[in-house]
């Protein structure tokens, strides 16, 4: 041993180790065949899990699949409008049972002509101009049940529409008269400190996103029960400039439904409907509408600047 220099000594060390290790694999395996099953196969599970550690399987990816159909879409777009959808009402004067009036009176009678739709958050409104040839005070209803008088600010002869602001608030009363509940409106008794109130943001479609064949939706409200019909856009009318006017549909509720707002399946206004005196049904489209507004804002701004 004294005879050898540094690296002859590592390499008998090298070698002493190697032979060790290969008496201790042989005397191991001597032991195991030995050992009783048991032992044997706690050792097993052992070396498998320090595998599984050490050495992970890979993890596959998962693909989740999901389906989305229009009637979700529908199902939006019918609860971002719904809030914005009025009820146009005339007011009637009472009358006796002669059929006189009395000029004392300030109660009112409703009388339910038809839809219009919020263009605003402050509550602008479109409606058929058709409406005011049926009365000389209107009032409009909200889903929420609360009554607005209303003071027309513009009457577009060319497109059908009206647009009006509103003014002040008041409450709807059950009045019984001769055995009947009629809804009434006393003109006296106007709501001192109404509640802040604003309608939803509008988006309106442009002339391109509406095409052929895709779903219409028109929401309508009766007391304070929304209701919608569905359909498609049969046609769409074009000005001699190209620019979307007008639009047709299936749709066909009749007269209750006349002013109600058409929407697309994700929630763009498409269109304010008129009944024709034919009985058909139309849509103003819902950018000419936007334009009215505009210009009608345009002109208080100016108004406010004089």
């Amino acid at each position: 041993m004294e005879e050898l220099n540094k690296t002859q000594l590592i390499l008998l060390a090298l070698l002493v180790s190697f032979v060790t290790s290969i008496a201790t694999g042989i005397v191991t395996v001597a032991l195991m065949d030995q050992a009783p099953p048991a032992i044997t196969q706690t050792i097993n599970r052992v070396i498998k899990e320090t595998e599984r550690i050490i050495v992970p399987a890979k993890q596959q990816a998962t693909v989740e699949t999901v389906v989305v159909k229009e009637e979700d879409y529908i199902v939006k777009a019918v609860d971002m409008n719904t809030a914005n959808v009025v009820t146009i009402n005339a007011l009637e004067k009472r009358k006796s049972r002669l059929g006189f009036t009395n000029a004392a009176d300030t109660k009112r009678n409703i009388s339910a002509l038809g839809m219009g739709v919020a263009l605003s958050k402050d509550g602008v409104v479109a409606f058929p101009s058709a409406f005011l040839l049926k009365g000389e005070e209107f009032v409009y209803g909200t889903r929420g049940g609360r009554y607005f008088l209303i003071t027309v600010i513009k009457q577009d002869e060319s497109t059908g529409l009206a647009l009006a602001r509103a003014g002040k608030e008041f409450v709807l009363l059950d009045e019984e008269t001769e055995g009947t509940i009629e809804k009434v409106i006393d003109l006296a008794k106007e709501v001192e400190t109404p509640s802040a109130f604003a309608f939803a943001e509008v988006t309106f479609a442009s002339g391109k996103d509406v095409k052929l064949g895709e779903t219409a939706v028109a929401i309508g409200l009766f007391g304070a029960d929304p209701r919608i019909l569905l359909g498609t856009v049969s046609g769409i009318g074009v000005s001699k400039e190209g620019e979307t006017v007008a639009l047709y549909t299936t749709i066909s509720g009749g007269v209750p439904w006349n002013g109600s707002p058409l929407f697309d399946s994700v929630g763009r206004l498409t269109g304010i409907t008129l009944l024709g005196t034919d009985g058909t049904h139309s849509a103003v489209f819902g950018q000419v509408a936007k334009t009215l507004l505009d210009a009608v804002i345009a002109g208080e701004e100016v108004e406010k600047e004089l």
